[in-house]
């Protein structure tokens, strides 16, 4: 769902925006979810790994608080981050409404970064029902969180708000997940073997911003060469189809809590069978998709 409103939002801001605006606002986005990747460390992607790993719901529990504590804590300091330096980043991206939207930028930063928790930390409790079941009604918060300031004349950039607040239900509930696990939260546990899971997400981290760096760099050129009203006209031309990149990741995250497991069991032809057997599907639906889209 998140990629169908993704699709008909950006098709709803291209007709009820200025080419101008909606320059501003693709930079805006574009800071966003490139810097998410370093607020969040890849935390997110270590709940594959350490909660599986624990047999105890007590141990989950905490691992998952540490997580989310530690998540926000990166997160509110790259907001800040942003806040400071909104005048040199206004001049590089050669746009001066950076500089007067950062606010609306940052926090919308600060809600995706600790939010991206939400799926890593559901489905390694084996809650993938849940998941599918928020992000559907995610979805459709975002699609109508881009609609209404556009159609009640209110200024753009308020659609960052708008999607921040629906990040920030996603966020609430995944605190009430944490909080309905069994036993009890220790305190004293708060920073005590934090720095294992950072060793394990650090290379998964710059794993991937490489990859979104050198996905993303033709556009961060064309913003400090070009107008907004120019980036505009890229960005749209530019857009990627989402279904390419949520498909396959979609499915190795479920996988990966069960890959964990079978690890700690020693039954490594069985995971490599699975990770054999899923990229065929991927590869069935893929091929002639390509094909067709071509």
């Amino acid at each position: 769902m998140s990629g169908v409103s993704s699709i008909a939002g950006g098709v709803i801001l291209a007709r009820m925006l200025t080419v101008k605006e909606y320059g501003v606002y693709s930079q805006l986005i574009l800071i966003s979810t490139t810097l998410v990747l370093f607020s969040n460390l890849s935390l997110p992607r270590c709940l594959y790994y350490f909660i599986p790993k624990t047999t105890e719901e007590e141990g989950k529990k905490n691992i998952a608080f540490q997580v989310t504590v530690v998540t926000f804590l990166s997160s509110f300091m790259f907001s800040i981050i942003l806040f400071v330096a909104s005048k040199p980043l206004a001049t590089w991206m050669n746009n001066e409404m950076i500089d007067q939207s950062i606010r609306y930028c940052a926090v919308y930063l600060f809600t995706l970064s600790i939010s991206s928790l939400f799926e890593p930390l559901l489905i390694s409790l084996k809650r993938a029902e849940l998941v599918s079941l928020v992000e559907l009604f995610s979805g459709i918060g975002l699609l109508i969180a881009i609609s209404l300031p556009l159609y009640m004349g209110i200024d753009y950039r308020n659609i960052l708000y708008l999607m921040s607040g629906v990040l920030l239900i996603k966020i609430i509930l995944q605190l009430y997940v944490i909080i309905r696990l069994n036993g009890k939260i220790k305190v004293g546990y708060l920073f005590c073997g934090i720095n294992e899971k950072i060793r394990y997400s650090l290379p998964l981290a710059i794993d991937s911003m490489i990859g979104v760096i050198g996905r993303r760099i033709d556009q961060f050129i064309i913003s400090v060469i070009f107008l907004p009203s120019d980036y505009a006209l890229y960005a749209r031309g530019a857009f990627e189809l989402p279904l390419v990149s949520v498909i396959p990741m979609t499915i190795f995250n479920l996988m990966l809590p069960e890959f964990t497991e079978d690890l700690m069991r020693n039954k490594f032809k069985k995971v490599i069978w699975q990770f054999g057997d899923k990229s065929r599907i991927v590869a069935l639906l893929f091929f002639p998709l390509t094909i067709l889209l071509f």
